[in-house]
C-alpha cells in the first residue's frame, strides 16, 4: 500500500502546485527518504534480500508451484466481487465458515444488506456535495486509491481477474500477493475513511 500512496502523493503535491521548484522538492524528498529507509532497514533487508534470491523457487514451489498460488488466489478471491467489495465485504472468511455464524446475519438480513449499501452511497456521495475545487482534487486522490484498491483486492474474480492472473504470473515476486484481499482491502478502508470524512464535514 505504500509503493501506492507515496507516488499518489507526490504526483498530488506536484498536480497542487505545479513548477520546477516543486518538482525538484518532491524528487529530492523521495530521494533522502529512500536512502535513509534503505540505510535504517538494511540490517534485515540485506539477509531478506540474499534469502529471497537463493530461495525464491524452492519457497514459491513449497507453496504448491505457481498453480498452487493462482488456485489460493482463486479461492481468497472467490466472494471478493466488486459489489461486495464496495460494501467493505468480500471478506473470505464469512462465506459458508461454521466458527462465523454472526457474518451470515450482514450477508442474508435485508435490513443490513441495505445499510451496507449505505457505506459506499456516502462515501462516493461526497464528490458531489463539495463545491471547492482544491477539495475535489483531494476526492479524485481518495477515490483514486479506492477504486485501485478495488481492482486489486478483487484479485482472480471477474471481470479483472485476468490481469490479476498475468501479474502472479509474469511479474517477479508477484506471488507475495496470493491473498489479494488481505493485502490491498486496507486501501479501499483508507479512502472510505477519508472519503466518508468530507462528506459529513
Amino acid at each position: 500500500a505504500i509503493f501506492l500512496l507515496i507516488p499518489l502523493a507526490l504526483i498530488y503535491f506536484v498536480y497542487l502546485n505545479f513548477s520546477i521548484l516543486t518538482i525538484k522538492r518532491a524528487l529530492s524528498y523521495l530521494f533522502i527518504t529512500s536512502i535513509f529507509t534503505l540505510l535504517l532497514s538494511s540490517f534485515w533487508l540485506i539477509p531478506y534480500v540474499s534469502y529471497v534470491l537463493s530461495q525464491y523457487s524452492v519457497e514459491v514451489e513449497r507453496a504448491g508451484g505457481l498453480d498452487g498460488v493462482l488456485g489460493w488466489a482463486t479461492v481468497i478471491s472467490e466472494n471478493a466481487s466488486f459489489l461486495n467489495l464496495l460494501r467493505l465485504q468480500g471478506i473470505p472468511d464469512w462465506y459458508n465458515n461454521p466458527f462465523h455464524t454472526y457474518a451470515n446475519l450482514f450477508l442474508q438480513n435485508p435490513i443490513l444488506v441495505a445499510i451496507s449499501f449505505l457505506i459506499p452511497i456516502i462515501a462516493f456521495g461526497s464528490y458531489f456535495l463539495i463545491k471547492n475545487l482544491r477539495e475535489r482534487t483531494y476526492l479524485i486522490i481518495f477515490i483514486l486509491i479506492g477504486l485501485v484498491g478495488m481492482i486489486f483486492a478483487a484479485g482472480m474474480h471477474p471481470p479483472t481477474g485476468f490481469i490479476y492472473e498475468l501479474m502472479l504470473r509474469f511479474i517477479p515476486g508477484f506471488v507475495m500477493f496470493r491473498t489479494p484481499f488481505y493485502k490491498f482491502a486496507p486501501l479501499i478502508c483508507f479512502s472510505y475513511a477519508l472519503l466518508i470524512a468530507f462528506t459529513f464535514d
